[in-house]
């Protein structure tokens, strides 16, 4: 029985430093046939140039240019959009693949139909190849979402197939019909969660998110993160909770998290002035600004979906449930590491 086609597509900007390995670690793929689509949000630096130069022959790759840079999820869709495969594989343009990442994905998916799959993750390490980048991505009762694993140790921890809130956008799988069905990803969220918006989605329409441990993918995130706070980030991140709660949440979910979200904002605005870090402050004050201009279009979202789809809010209590175990989990490992120091001392 011959394999069904698989699209890779790798949104691209300014990625000079980082896509020539990406590419190079794609073409070793085992899995066959696939195709790879990088969609390029007008670099401004030598990327471009690159990809033409050292992959313009090779008719596995090819390159969408852009004329206007309308984002990350825009470019993503875009791929979508233009790709041929059954299934899609949204793979970030600083990620390195082992060469039977996708035998694994492509493999569950195929076997377990009847699971009604709305996205499969990968396990992403950090590119030093032993510290984990994420295992799922969670998301608590109180929006709060977070990567399952996020800095720990690659050790016996997280080697099983599991259900996860929504798979990670570094290396994700989908069935392109259901993508398409379903609307994409939201270009109302420019990076951050909009993985965790588009695993809402499905898990409201009765779809399913996996964990595919064996699919193993390393993740050069020093060129994409920053560990202290920025505007961009504090911005991105205030605006796409907000949008959160205000697209997805049922009725009764938003008048209980949405007031508390505010007020936790609130909070940082203060500490950040009171730190001194005013660009952080302005970011959350900001994003305030941004939803409250955009409410309407949020609004208009969350009624087309809710017309179109007639979503299920009622599944998601045990997926929270889980989240919370392992978010308390992260709280715990982190007072552990914190106070170990100070027994040395005693």
């Amino acid at each position: 029985m011959k394999n069904p086609l698989v699209s890779i597509i790798i949104q691209n900007f300014n990625g000079e430093k980082v896509i020539e390995k990406c590419l190079d670690s794609v073409l070793k793929t085992h899995y066959k046939p696939f195709e790879v689509l990088v969609v390029d949000s007008k670099s401004d630096d030598n990327s471009i140039r690159l990809i033409r130069e050292k992959y313009g022959k090779n008719k596995l790759i090819r390159l969408i240019a852009l004329k206007k840079d309308n984002g990350y999820t825009y470019g993503n869709n875009v791929g979508a959009k233009f790709s041929k495969g059954k299934y899609l594989i949204f793979l970030n343009p600083d990620a390195i693949v082992t060469p039977e990442w996708a035998d694994s994905l492509v493999d569950f998916c195929e076997k377990n139909e009847e699971l009604k799959i709305g996205s499969l993750q990968s396990k992403i390490l950090l590119i030093d190849k032993h510290t984990i980048d994420t295992t799922g991505d969670f998301c608590t009762y109180f929006i709060s979402p977070f990567n399952r694993g996020f800095r720990e140790d690659d050790i016996s921890n997280y080697n099983e197939v599991c259900e996860v809130f929504s798979g990670a956008s570094s290396s994700m799988l989908v069935i392109r019909e259901d993508f398409l069905k379903i609307g994409g990803f939201d270009t109302e969220f420019n990076v951050l969660l909009s993985d965790v918006d588009y695993g809402w989605r499905c898990r409201l329409l009765g779809y399913k998110n996996f964990y595919i441990n064996n699919s193993l993918v390393y993740h050069d995130r020093s060129s994409t993160y920053r560990s202290k706070p920025s505007y961009k980030r504090s911005y991105e991140e205030a605006k796409s909770i907000l949008y959160l709660i205000l697209k997805n949440t049922s009725s009764a979910h938003m008048i209980t998290v949405f007031p508390l979200r505010v007020t936790m904002i609130l909070v940082k605005i203060l500490t950040s002035i009171i730190k001194g870090n005013y660009q952080v402050a302005k970011a959350y004050i900001d994003a305030f600004k941004n939803t409250a201009i955009n409410k309407s279009l949020i609004f208009a979202k969350r009624i087309a979906f809710n017309r179109d789809f007639q979503p299920n809010h009622d599944n998601l209590d045990k997926i929270f449930n889980q989240s919370m175990k392992y978010e308390k989990r992260k709280i715990i490992r982190l007072l552990a590491k914190s106070i170990r120091p100070i027994v040395k001392i005693f």
